[in-house]
């Protein structure tokens, strides 16, 4: 860039900055960092001075500090810039520029001539491996999902009640991840993402006549492709063959729902029987792909004896579980939610986890039978959770609050490698796709969005970086929803048609795990370093274009009562 009274010529990227006018970037910034301007030049004078003054704001987040420095345009300033940011500590800031005018001079406003932040230079950190060696080649693998499971009624999370022996000792022979998230919180949608390592707005499975685009490959697809015998067993058929789940599976045994009978969905021992069989019968030639989907948890909350009397003797009326019940909560109002409601609710759910858990234990012991326990990985994750109350609503699919977006993922590898080892960094379920893949030696697709884990899984790394993630709820009622994790602070932009909430939700999770404090606007810098990140991270994904299914009268209304349409 050209200096003094001549005709600036400017070969490097120019910011362009109206005077009275003001651009506001929201940043994460490190000790150290610097803004670096390579020349300031004013804009419409003919080349003849330099005129009008820039200012340049920084707002901390923390304790909203405000930090000011004025650059008076001059012929004696010198170029170029380097403005340190006084930054004590990480944090996230508001980085303002405003151009203000010069009534002595002319001009139209400011030019920043190629602005960037630096960031001064930082030693990766080594994270020692435990483990030598290289991993199986070729294992089986097995995905087992249960749906409408929460993270926080499982005890090897911490909770108080023992429903869950069986998951709990698996977890102990396995790999944890503390923080994984669902991408929806309804099933098809989330699924898809689990099948596809996409995101919902990408897949575009987001409403109820929606299936998967024949575009995009399914994770069964990709193993059946490398020789894998790839089969499954689903007792819910939202995420059936009917929408395309079906495809790149040798098998796929849809165990239909029974709407005439009290439990709606068939149960896990049901599922067992097939996988079962298939293993007595030889049906699964190694290395297989098995993916097992059961719907225990999910309502109606109808527990099987004994577990409904271990777990849930003291409800007064067991058949407030049943699923006319569940869809009448929906009408009541606040005062009539009392916390007797919610606890017997909660305790039959807890009566259908503890049946689950059982049988997946069954499961663990048939794979172990067959001398194939230690050679597959394993994998028990859940769609999404559920929902007691916690903000207003019954069951699931209606908002993007954690009871619903943190799900349990628990990962055994073959042998048990790293068994025990519990992983604290952000995973998502789109992750699960380019795990598998890496770990088995598939090159992975460009358009996958997820990250493979397979670091995490081999102790390799403490956690990947940056630590985000997404959600995304759109129903055509219509609702639109959509979420963004970063680190500890969680964004919220809801637009829903009922439960009035405000359009920007900010939480911290470190503090707030339940929801209650809305930091949208106390915390406005947070705010806005979420929103533009959000922006900014979804603004250039592509909006896939699902295959919509024509539904029938007859399948409405068997949606309906399965409390897929409100």
């Amino acid at each position: 860039a050209g200096t003094g009274n001549t005709r600036f010529e400017v070969d490097l990227p120019l910011l362009s900055l109206p005077f009275d006018t003001q651009l506001d970037y929201f940043v994460e910034l490190i000790p150290g960092t610097a803004l670096n301007i390579e020349d300031v030049i004013t804009l419409g004078n003919g080349g003849r001075s330099r005129g009008g003054k820039l200012q340049i704001e920084i707002v901390w987040d923390e304790d909203d500090q405000l930090v000011l420095q004025e650059i008076a345009l001059t012929e004696a300033l010198t170029p170029p810039f380097v403005i340190p940011l006084e930054v004590r500590h990480e944090t996230k800031a508001r980085l303002s520029v405003r151009a203000i005018r010069d009534p002595r001079h002319g001009g139209e406003g400011i030019g920043l001539v190629d602005p960037v932040l630096r960031f001064p230079e930082t030693l990766d950190v080594a994270v020692e491996e435990t483990q030598e060696g290289t991993h199986v080649e070729r294992p089986n693998i097995v995905i087992y999902l249960i749906d409408a499971l929460r993270v926080d009624h499982l005890g090897c999370y911490g909770y108080h009640l023992p429903i869950s022996p069986r998951i709990d000792a698996f977890a102990a022979d396995s790999i944890v991840f503390d923080r994984a998230y669902a991408q929806c919180s309804w099933t098809r949608p989330a699924i898809a993402s689990l099948f596809t390592g996409v995101y919902p707005q990408v897949h575009g499975t987001n409403a109820i006549e929606d299936s998967l685009p024949p575009d995009l490959m399914t994770i069964a697809e990709f193993l059946k492709r490398a020789g894998y015998e790839t089969a499954a067993v689903s007792t819910n058929s939202i995420a059936g063959p009917k929408w395309g789940f079906d495809r790149g599976m040798n098998r796929f045994e849809l165990l239909k729902e029974r709407l005439k009978t009290e439990e709606i969905h068939q149960q896990s021992d049901a599922l067992n029987e097939v996988d079962f069989n298939w293993m007595r019968e030889g049906h699964l030639r190694e290395p297989f792909f098995l993916f097992l989907h059961s719907t225990d948890p999910h309502g109606p909350y109808t527990p099987r004896e004994p577990f409904r009397t271990r777990f849930a003797d003291e409800v007064r009326d067991p058949g407030v579980g049943q699923w006319d019940r569940l869809k009448a909560l929906k009408k009541l109002k606040q005062d009539q939610v009392d916390a007797s409601l919610i606890n017997d609710l909660t305790a039959l759910y807890d009566a259908e986890i503890a049946f689950n858990d059982a049988n997946f234990g069954a499961l663990i012991d048939r794979l172990k039978t067959e001398n194939l326990y230690e050679s597959s990985m394993i994998i028990l994750l859940s769609d999404h959770g559920e929902e007691f109350y916690d903000h207003g609503r019954w069951m699931h699919g209606w908002s993007l609050y954690q009871e619903q977006l943190h799900v349990p993922m628990i990962v055994k590898m073959p042998g048990s490698r790293n068994a025990g080892h519990r992983v604290s960094g952000i995973v998502e379920q789109v992750d699960v796709l380019p795990t598998i893949l890496e770990y088995v030696g598939i090159p992975l697709p460009s358009h996958i969005q997820g990250e493979s884990s397979t670091a995490e899984l081999l102790h390799r790394r403490a956690n990947r970086s940056p630590q985000e993630a997404f959600a995304y709820l759109a129903r055509s009622d219509p609702r639109h929803l959509r979420v963004y994790f970063h680190g500890d602070n969680k964004l919220i932009m809801n637009q829903a048609i009922d439960l009035p909430r405000a359009a920007v939700e900010v939480f911290n999770l470190a503090t707030d795990a339940e929801e209650r404090s809305n930091l949208a606007e106390s915390r406005s810098v947070l705010a806005g370093f979420l929103s533009a990140s959000l922006k900014r991270s979804t603004g250039s994904w592509f909006r896939g274009r699902s295959s919509s299914v024509q539904l029938t009268p007859q399948q409405l209304e068997r949606l309906e009562a399965l409390g897929y349409v409100d």
